[in-house]
Protein backbone atom coordinates (compact mmCIF):
# COMPACT_ATOMS: atom_id res chain seq x y z
CA UNK A 1 0.00 0.00 0.00
CA UNK A 2 1.40 3.07 -0.90
CA UNK A 3 -0.48 6.13 1.17
CA UNK A 4 2.65 8.89 0.03
CA UNK A 5 0.97 12.07 -1.24
CA UNK A 6 4.45 13.56 -2.09
CA UNK A 7 7.48 12.47 -4.05
CA UNK A 8 9.99 10.66 -2.04
CA UNK A 9 13.31 12.37 -1.18
CA UNK A 10 16.20 11.21 -4.28
CA UNK A 11 17.25 7.93 -3.12
CA UNK A 12 14.50 6.83 -1.00
CA UNK A 13 17.48 6.01 2.03
CA UNK A 14 16.26 4.75 5.37
CA UNK A 15 14.53 7.12 7.50
CA UNK A 16 17.28 9.01 9.57
CA UNK A 17 18.49 7.57 12.93
CA UNK A 18 16.49 8.62 15.79
CA UNK A 19 17.34 9.14 19.48
CA UNK A 20 16.67 6.39 21.36
CA UNK A 21 12.59 5.48 21.98
CA UNK A 22 11.30 3.79 24.93
CA UNK A 23 7.48 3.60 26.02
CA UNK A 24 6.95 6.22 28.51
CA UNK A 25 8.38 5.18 32.45
CA UNK A 26 6.45 7.59 35.59
CA UNK A 27 8.39 7.96 38.54
CA UNK A 28 7.06 6.35 42.24
CA UNK A 29 4.98 9.59 42.97
CA UNK A 30 2.90 9.43 39.55
CA UNK A 31 2.36 5.67 39.81
CA UNK A 32 -0.21 6.49 42.65
CA UNK A 33 -2.92 7.61 39.76
CA UNK A 34 -3.07 3.88 38.98
CA UNK A 35 -4.32 2.63 41.82
CA UNK A 36 -7.42 1.16 40.85
CA UNK A 37 -7.23 -1.97 43.25
CA UNK A 38 -9.57 -2.16 46.60
CA UNK A 39 -5.67 -3.39 48.67
CA UNK A 40 -3.07 -0.41 48.67
CA UNK A 41 -0.71 -1.25 45.88
CA UNK A 42 2.00 1.12 47.75
CA UNK A 43 1.86 -1.14 51.01
CA UNK A 44 1.83 -4.14 48.65
CA UNK A 45 4.88 -2.58 47.07
CA UNK A 46 6.43 -2.13 50.99
CA UNK A 47 5.83 -5.57 51.94
CA UNK A 48 7.02 -7.50 48.96
CA UNK A 49 10.11 -5.39 48.79
CA UNK A 50 10.63 -6.70 52.97
CA UNK A 51 10.26 -10.35 51.92
CA UNK A 52 12.91 -9.56 48.85
CA UNK A 53 15.16 -7.86 51.66
CA UNK A 54 14.70 -10.71 53.65
CA UNK A 55 15.39 -13.36 51.32
CA UNK A 56 18.25 -11.99 49.54
CA UNK A 57 20.14 -11.65 53.06
CA UNK A 58 19.46 -15.45 53.20
CA UNK A 59 20.38 -16.39 49.63
CA UNK A 60 17.26 -17.80 48.82
CA UNK A 61 15.48 -15.28 46.60
CA UNK A 62 14.12 -17.13 43.35
CA UNK A 63 14.89 -16.54 39.87
CA UNK A 64 11.53 -15.64 37.63
CA UNK A 65 12.40 -18.34 35.44
CA UNK A 66 11.93 -21.25 38.05
CA UNK A 67 8.55 -20.18 39.20
CA UNK A 68 5.68 -22.89 38.23
CA UNK A 69 5.16 -22.27 34.69
CA UNK A 70 1.75 -24.53 34.84
CA UNK A 71 0.24 -22.25 37.64
CA UNK A 72 1.07 -19.25 35.29
CA UNK A 73 -0.51 -20.65 32.29
CA UNK A 74 -3.93 -21.30 34.14
CA UNK A 75 -3.62 -18.16 35.72
CA UNK A 76 -7.34 -16.29 35.36
CA UNK A 77 -7.35 -13.48 32.07
CA UNK A 78 -9.39 -11.26 33.90
CA UNK A 79 -7.37 -11.12 36.91
CA UNK A 80 -4.03 -10.41 34.53
CA UNK A 81 -6.19 -7.57 32.77
CA UNK A 82 -7.03 -5.77 35.70
CA UNK A 83 -3.03 -6.36 36.73
CA UNK A 84 -2.19 -4.98 33.90
CA UNK A 85 -4.35 -1.21 34.15
CA UNK A 86 -2.97 -1.17 37.73
CA UNK A 87 0.19 -1.57 36.82
CA UNK A 88 0.37 1.17 33.99
CA UNK A 89 2.74 3.65 34.96
CA UNK A 90 5.21 1.83 37.16
CA UNK A 91 8.93 1.52 37.25
CA UNK A 92 10.77 -0.91 36.23
CA UNK A 93 11.96 -1.58 39.90
CA UNK A 94 8.60 -1.62 41.08
CA UNK A 95 7.90 -4.01 38.40
CA UNK A 96 10.73 -6.39 39.47
CA UNK A 97 9.78 -5.85 42.65
CA UNK A 98 6.18 -7.10 42.20
CA UNK A 99 7.58 -10.15 39.92
CA UNK A 100 10.07 -11.64 42.02
CA UNK A 101 8.32 -11.46 45.43
CA UNK A 102 8.50 -14.33 47.66
CA UNK A 103 5.56 -13.48 50.25
CA UNK A 104 2.52 -14.27 47.99
CA UNK A 105 1.58 -10.33 48.60
CA UNK A 106 1.19 -10.48 44.91
CA UNK A 107 -0.60 -13.18 43.22
CA UNK A 108 0.69 -15.11 40.20
CA UNK A 109 -1.74 -13.15 37.42
CA UNK A 110 0.20 -10.04 39.15
CA UNK A 111 3.50 -11.27 38.49
CA UNK A 112 2.43 -12.04 34.92
CA UNK A 113 1.12 -8.52 34.24
CA UNK A 114 4.14 -7.08 35.88
CA UNK A 115 6.76 -9.34 33.91
CA UNK A 116 5.03 -8.67 30.31
CA UNK A 117 5.12 -4.86 31.25
CA UNK A 118 8.99 -5.40 32.00
CA UNK A 119 10.23 -7.83 29.22
CA UNK A 120 8.08 -4.83 26.80
CA UNK A 121 10.26 -2.10 27.95
CA UNK A 122 13.57 -4.51 27.84
CA UNK A 123 12.91 -5.78 24.36
CA UNK A 124 12.03 -2.18 22.80
CA UNK A 125 15.71 -0.97 24.07
CA UNK A 126 17.57 -4.04 22.35
CA UNK A 127 15.77 -3.08 18.98
CA UNK A 128 16.84 0.80 19.67
CA UNK A 129 20.62 -1.07 19.78
CA UNK A 130 20.14 -3.19 17.10
CA UNK A 131 19.31 -0.23 14.82
CA UNK A 132 21.91 2.20 16.12
CA UNK A 133 24.35 -0.32 15.31
CA UNK A 134 23.29 -1.47 11.81
CA UNK A 135 22.18 2.63 10.64
CA UNK A 136 25.75 3.55 12.56
CA UNK A 137 28.01 0.88 10.26
CA UNK A 138 26.08 0.19 7.51
CA UNK A 139 26.64 -3.76 8.29
CA UNK A 140 30.49 -3.20 9.30
CA UNK A 141 31.85 -3.67 12.53
CA UNK A 142 27.69 -3.88 13.76
CA UNK A 143 28.37 -6.97 15.70
CA UNK A 144 30.94 -5.06 17.60
CA UNK A 145 28.64 -1.99 17.80
CA UNK A 146 25.78 -3.92 19.56
CA UNK A 147 28.26 -6.56 21.43
CA UNK A 148 29.38 -3.18 23.47
CA UNK A 149 25.51 -1.80 23.59
CA UNK A 150 24.17 -5.25 24.94
CA UNK A 151 27.53 -5.71 27.41
CA UNK A 152 26.34 -1.87 28.81
CA UNK A 153 22.96 -2.44 28.98
CA UNK A 154 22.90 -5.86 30.35
CA UNK A 155 25.49 -3.91 33.26
CA UNK A 156 22.99 -1.33 33.78
CA UNK A 157 20.14 -4.32 34.63
CA UNK A 158 19.76 -3.97 38.06
CA UNK A 159 19.89 -7.22 40.48
CA UNK A 160 16.68 -8.38 40.33
CA UNK A 161 16.02 -7.60 36.93
CA UNK A 162 18.90 -10.05 36.23
CA UNK A 163 16.93 -12.61 38.16
CA UNK A 164 14.16 -12.46 35.54
CA UNK A 165 16.49 -13.39 32.98
CA UNK A 166 17.63 -16.64 31.60
CA UNK A 167 21.68 -17.25 31.73
CA UNK A 168 21.42 -17.77 28.15
CA UNK A 169 20.09 -14.04 28.00
CA UNK A 170 23.37 -12.23 26.33
CA UNK A 171 24.19 -15.26 24.08
CA UNK A 172 20.44 -15.43 22.71
CA UNK A 173 20.49 -11.33 21.71
CA UNK A 174 23.93 -11.89 19.95
CA UNK A 175 22.72 -15.10 18.27
CA UNK A 176 19.76 -13.28 16.72
CA UNK A 177 21.50 -9.99 16.07
CA UNK A 178 24.04 -12.46 14.13
CA UNK A 179 21.30 -13.83 12.26
CA UNK A 180 19.77 -10.48 11.33
CA UNK A 181 23.54 -9.65 9.71
CA UNK A 182 22.98 -13.02 7.86
CA UNK A 183 19.69 -12.25 6.49
CA UNK A 184 18.73 -15.74 7.89
CA UNK A 185 15.70 -15.04 10.33
CA UNK A 186 13.76 -12.32 8.33
CA UNK A 187 11.03 -13.38 6.58
CA UNK A 188 10.81 -10.39 4.48
CA UNK A 189 13.66 -10.99 2.97
CA UNK A 190 12.37 -11.66 -0.82
CA UNK A 191 9.87 -8.88 -0.77
CA UNK A 192 11.28 -6.08 -2.68
CA UNK A 193 9.47 -2.54 -0.62
CA UNK A 194 11.77 -0.70 1.00
CA UNK A 195 9.98 0.56 3.29
CA UNK A 196 8.80 -2.66 4.81
CA UNK A 197 13.22 -3.28 5.82
CA UNK A 198 12.84 -0.06 7.43
CA UNK A 199 9.64 -0.74 9.42
CA UNK A 200 11.46 -4.02 10.56
CA UNK A 201 14.84 -2.05 11.33
CA UNK A 202 12.69 0.34 13.71
CA UNK A 203 10.12 -2.03 15.08
CA UNK A 204 12.27 -5.19 15.15
CA UNK A 205 15.53 -4.11 15.50
CA UNK A 206 16.30 -5.49 12.25
CA UNK A 207 15.46 -9.15 12.60
CA UNK A 208 11.29 -9.85 11.94
CA UNK A 209 9.41 -12.09 14.07
CA UNK A 210 6.91 -14.94 12.66
CA UNK A 211 3.30 -13.35 13.47
CA UNK A 212 1.93 -14.90 16.51
CA UNK A 213 -1.62 -14.97 17.50
CA UNK A 214 -3.22 -13.99 20.65
CA UNK A 215 -5.99 -15.90 20.74
CA UNK A 216 -4.29 -17.98 23.44
CA UNK A 217 -4.25 -15.35 25.96
CA UNK A 218 -1.13 -14.37 28.26
CA UNK A 219 0.57 -17.55 28.57
CA UNK A 220 3.83 -17.63 29.79
CA UNK A 221 5.30 -17.86 26.02
CA UNK A 222 2.81 -14.36 25.20
CA UNK A 223 3.83 -12.87 27.74
CA UNK A 224 7.72 -13.15 27.17
CA UNK A 225 7.45 -11.71 23.85
CA UNK A 226 7.48 -8.22 22.41
CA UNK A 227 3.94 -6.56 21.38
CA UNK A 228 4.94 -6.14 17.92
CA UNK A 229 5.32 -9.70 17.45
CA UNK A 230 1.42 -10.08 17.04
CA UNK A 231 0.85 -7.72 14.10
CA UNK A 232 -1.11 -9.26 11.29
CA UNK A 233 0.58 -9.55 8.10
CA UNK A 234 -1.90 -6.42 7.13
CA UNK A 235 -0.50 -4.80 10.05
CA UNK A 236 3.16 -4.72 9.03
CA UNK A 237 2.34 -3.46 5.63
CA UNK A 238 0.12 -0.69 6.83
CA UNK A 239 3.01 0.10 9.17
CA UNK A 240 5.86 0.31 6.18
CA UNK A 241 3.43 3.07 4.25
CA UNK A 242 3.39 4.75 7.26
CA UNK A 243 7.04 4.70 7.07
CA UNK A 244 7.20 5.92 3.22
CA UNK A 245 4.59 8.31 3.88
CA UNK A 246 6.31 9.87 6.97
CA UNK A 247 9.58 10.41 4.96
CA UNK A 248 7.85 11.89 2.20
CA UNK A 249 6.00 14.86 4.54
CA UNK A 250 8.91 14.78 7.19
CA UNK A 251 6.57 13.38 10.05
CA UNK A 252 8.60 12.34 13.59
CA UNK A 253 8.81 8.25 13.22
CA UNK A 254 7.92 8.33 16.92
CA UNK A 255 4.20 9.11 15.96
CA UNK A 256 4.45 5.85 13.69
CA UNK A 257 6.03 3.95 16.82
CA UNK A 258 3.46 5.08 19.15
CA UNK A 259 1.05 4.24 17.46
CA UNK A 260 2.54 0.66 16.54
CA UNK A 261 2.55 0.35 20.68
CA UNK A 262 -1.43 0.76 20.44
CA UNK A 263 -1.88 -1.40 17.96
CA UNK A 264 0.27 -4.40 19.51
CA UNK A 265 -0.93 -4.14 22.54
CA UNK A 266 -4.58 -4.39 21.25
CA UNK A 267 -3.66 -7.57 18.98
CA UNK A 268 -1.17 -9.62 22.03
CA UNK A 269 -4.55 -9.72 23.94
CA UNK A 270 -6.63 -11.30 21.05
CA UNK A 271 -7.97 -8.18 19.84
CA UNK A 272 -8.79 -6.33 22.50
CA UNK A 273 -10.85 -9.40 23.87
CA UNK A 274 -9.10 -10.26 27.41
CA UNK A 275 -8.58 -6.62 28.09
CA UNK A 276 -11.31 -5.51 30.34
CA UNK A 277 -12.69 -1.74 30.85
CA UNK A 278 -10.93 0.29 33.80
CA UNK A 279 -14.30 1.80 34.35
CA UNK A 280 -16.08 -0.82 35.55
CA UNK A 281 -15.91 -1.57 39.10
CA UNK A 282 -12.79 0.27 39.69
CA UNK A 283 -13.03 2.20 43.31
CA UNK A 284 -10.32 3.65 45.42
CA UNK A 285 -9.47 3.06 48.93
CA UNK A 286 -12.55 5.45 50.30
CA UNK A 287 -14.78 3.63 48.53
CA UNK A 288 -15.31 6.24 45.95
CA UNK A 289 -16.17 4.81 41.98
CA UNK A 290 -12.93 6.01 40.38
CA UNK A 291 -13.21 6.50 36.26
CA UNK A 292 -11.07 7.71 33.17
CA UNK A 293 -12.04 9.63 30.23
CA UNK A 294 -9.97 11.43 27.65
CA UNK A 295 -8.98 15.09 27.72
CA UNK A 296 -11.35 17.34 26.50
CA UNK A 297 -8.83 18.01 23.52
CA UNK A 298 -8.57 14.43 22.40
CA UNK A 299 -12.43 13.59 22.86
CA UNK A 300 -13.07 16.46 20.34
CA UNK A 301 -10.75 14.37 17.98
CA UNK A 302 -12.21 11.21 18.44
CA UNK A 303 -15.69 12.56 18.27
CA UNK A 304 -14.70 13.76 14.62
CA UNK A 305 -12.81 10.81 13.82
CA UNK A 306 -15.93 8.37 14.60
CA UNK A 307 -18.00 10.74 12.49
CA UNK A 308 -15.90 11.05 9.42
CA UNK A 309 -16.73 8.98 6.20
CA UNK A 310 -13.17 8.13 5.96
CA UNK A 311 -13.65 5.74 8.44
CA UNK A 312 -15.52 3.34 6.66
CA UNK A 313 -12.66 3.18 3.70
CA UNK A 314 -10.01 3.75 6.11
CA UNK A 315 -7.00 1.05 6.14
CA UNK A 316 -6.45 0.33 9.27
CA UNK A 317 -8.54 -1.70 11.46
CA UNK A 318 -11.76 -0.70 12.74
CA UNK A 319 -11.93 -3.06 15.59
CA UNK A 320 -8.91 -0.80 17.05
CA UNK A 321 -10.21 1.98 16.87
CA UNK A 322 -13.05 1.19 18.54
CA UNK A 323 -10.76 -0.26 21.39
CA UNK A 324 -8.31 2.40 21.63
CA UNK A 325 -11.42 5.29 21.19
CA UNK A 326 -13.65 3.65 24.67
CA UNK A 327 -12.71 5.91 27.33
CA UNK A 328 -12.09 2.89 30.07
CA UNK A 329 -9.72 0.70 27.60
CA UNK A 330 -8.17 3.88 25.43
CA UNK A 331 -8.06 6.45 27.69
CA UNK A 332 -5.84 5.15 30.45
CA UNK A 333 -3.69 2.57 28.26
CA UNK A 334 -2.83 4.68 24.97
CA UNK A 335 0.60 5.62 23.91
CA UNK A 336 -0.76 7.09 20.76
CA UNK A 337 -1.58 10.24 19.51
CA UNK A 338 -5.05 10.72 18.65
CA UNK A 339 -4.98 13.09 16.24
CA UNK A 340 -2.22 11.39 14.54
CA UNK A 341 -4.49 8.37 14.41
CA UNK A 342 -7.46 10.59 12.85
CA UNK A 343 -4.84 11.90 10.23
CA UNK A 344 -3.65 8.37 9.18
CA UNK A 345 -7.33 7.08 9.02
CA UNK A 346 -8.07 10.18 6.67
CA UNK A 347 -4.91 9.72 4.85
CA UNK A 348 -5.25 5.91 4.54
CA UNK A 349 -8.84 6.55 3.14
CA UNK A 350 -7.43 8.74 0.40
CA UNK A 351 -8.85 11.89 2.10
CA UNK A 352 -7.72 15.11 3.03
CA UNK A 353 -6.74 14.98 6.68
CA UNK A 354 -8.32 17.41 9.57
CA UNK A 355 -4.98 18.31 10.93
CA UNK A 356 -1.89 18.27 8.83
CA UNK A 357 1.19 16.68 8.07
CA UNK A 358 3.33 19.78 9.90
CA UNK A 359 1.75 19.58 13.03
CA UNK A 360 4.00 15.74 13.22
CA UNK A 361 7.23 16.99 12.43
CA UNK A 362 8.75 16.52 15.64
CA UNK A 363 7.05 13.87 18.37
CA UNK A 364 5.90 15.89 21.78
CA UNK A 365 5.22 13.67 24.78
CA UNK A 366 2.12 14.08 26.94
CA UNK A 367 2.33 15.00 30.50
CA UNK A 368 -0.15 12.72 33.05
CA UNK A 369 -2.62 15.69 32.46
CA UNK A 370 -2.66 15.37 28.69
CA UNK A 371 -3.10 11.96 28.30
CA UNK A 372 -5.97 11.18 30.50
CA UNK A 373 -8.70 12.77 33.13
CA UNK A 374 -9.33 11.02 36.09
CA UNK A 375 -12.70 11.27 38.18
CA UNK A 376 -14.11 10.53 41.44
CA UNK A 377 -17.58 9.90 42.12
CA UNK A 378 -19.64 12.07 44.75
CA UNK A 379 -21.03 9.16 46.00
CA UNK A 380 -19.57 6.79 48.23
CA UNK A 381 -19.91 3.08 48.50
CA UNK A 382 -19.58 1.28 51.02
CA UNK A 383 -17.76 -2.39 50.70
CA UNK A 384 -19.69 -5.07 50.82
CA UNK A 385 -20.48 -6.75 54.26
CA UNK A 386 -19.46 -10.43 54.08
CA UNK A 387 -21.01 -13.72 54.11
CA UNK A 388 -17.93 -15.37 55.34
CA UNK A 389 -14.69 -14.05 57.35
CA UNK A 390 -11.68 -15.79 57.53
CA UNK A 391 -8.42 -15.12 59.85
CA UNK A 392 -5.65 -17.64 59.57
CA UNK A 393 -7.65 -20.25 57.74
CA UNK A 394 -10.17 -20.53 59.78
CA UNK A 395 -13.65 -19.13 58.25
CA UNK A 396 -16.40 -18.46 59.86
CA UNK A 397 -20.03 -17.54 58.89
CA UNK A 398 -21.29 -13.92 59.72
CA UNK A 399 -24.85 -13.16 60.78
CA UNK A 400 -25.70 -11.59 57.28
CA UNK A 401 -24.57 -14.98 55.91
CA UNK A 402 -26.66 -16.65 58.22
CA UNK A 403 -29.40 -14.52 57.20
CA UNK A 404 -28.67 -15.63 53.70
CA UNK A 405 -28.66 -19.14 54.07
CA UNK A 406 -24.87 -19.69 54.03
CA UNK A 407 -22.92 -22.80 54.99
CA UNK A 408 -19.20 -23.82 54.64
CA UNK A 409 -18.24 -26.94 53.61
CA UNK A 410 -14.72 -28.64 53.35
CA UNK A 411 -15.21 -26.88 49.04
CA UNK A 412 -15.06 -23.80 49.96
CA UNK A 413 -12.73 -23.31 52.88
CA UNK A 414 -10.31 -24.99 50.03
CA UNK A 415 -10.66 -21.48 48.54
CA UNK A 416 -8.20 -19.68 51.34
CA UNK A 417 -5.88 -17.56 49.60
CA UNK A 418 -1.89 -18.13 50.97
CA UNK A 419 -0.81 -15.07 52.98
CA UNK A 420 2.73 -14.15 54.32
CA UNK A 421 1.56 -13.77 58.06
CA UNK A 422 5.43 -12.11 58.44
CA UNK A 423 4.53 -9.72 56.26
CA UNK A 424 4.56 -5.72 57.85
CA UNK A 425 1.56 -5.23 57.12
CA UNK A 426 -1.26 -6.85 55.31
CA UNK A 427 -5.17 -5.73 54.27
CA UNK A 428 -8.16 -7.33 54.24
CA UNK A 429 -8.99 -8.66 51.06
CA UNK A 430 -12.70 -8.85 49.96
CA UNK A 431 -13.39 -12.10 47.19
CA UNK A 432 -16.72 -12.95 46.00
CA UNK A 433 -16.86 -16.54 44.51
CA UNK A 434 -20.36 -18.88 44.50
CA UNK A 435 -20.84 -21.54 46.62
CA UNK A 436 -21.15 -24.86 45.73
CA UNK A 437 -24.45 -25.60 46.98
CA UNK A 438 -26.43 -23.08 46.35
CA UNK A 439 -24.64 -21.39 43.30
CA UNK A 440 -25.63 -18.30 45.12
CA UNK A 441 -22.80 -15.08 45.04
CA UNK A 442 -20.93 -14.72 48.72
CA UNK A 443 -18.92 -12.45 49.73
CA UNK A 444 -15.75 -13.79 51.60
CA UNK A 445 -13.13 -11.09 53.95
CA UNK A 446 -10.05 -12.42 54.14
CA UNK A 447 -7.89 -11.39 57.29
CA UNK A 448 -4.12 -12.00 58.43
CA UNK A 449 -3.32 -11.82 62.13
CA UNK A 450 -0.86 -8.95 63.02
CA UNK A 451 2.61 -9.30 63.58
Amino acid sequence: MDISKNTLRTGGGVVSNEKRYNRPKFDQATSSVSNVSVSSLGAKLKDAQHAIDRATTNQQLPKWNELDAKGSEKADKDKINAAKWEFTHLSEPQLETIVLDPSHTFSEPEKIAAFERWHSIDQSELADYKRTALQASHGKDAIHIFDKALQAHFSGISTLGKGMLTDEYQSQVKAQFSQTLNGKSNPSSSQSDHYYSVMVEHLFGGSEAPIRSGKDGMTIENVTKCDFDFFTSGDRKLIASMYQYAEANNIDVKYIQSFAMDLGDYRQHDNGQILGDCNEGTYDMQGHKVTYSFTEKDQATIDSLLESNALASSGIDRGFISHITTPGKGALGHFGSFQFLQHMVEVTAGEEPTVPADEFRHFKPKTKEERFVRTLSEEVYPFPEPDVVCKNGHCEVTEVGKKNGIKLDSAMSATTPDFDLKADLVESLFQRIIDPQTQKQVWFEWLAKDK
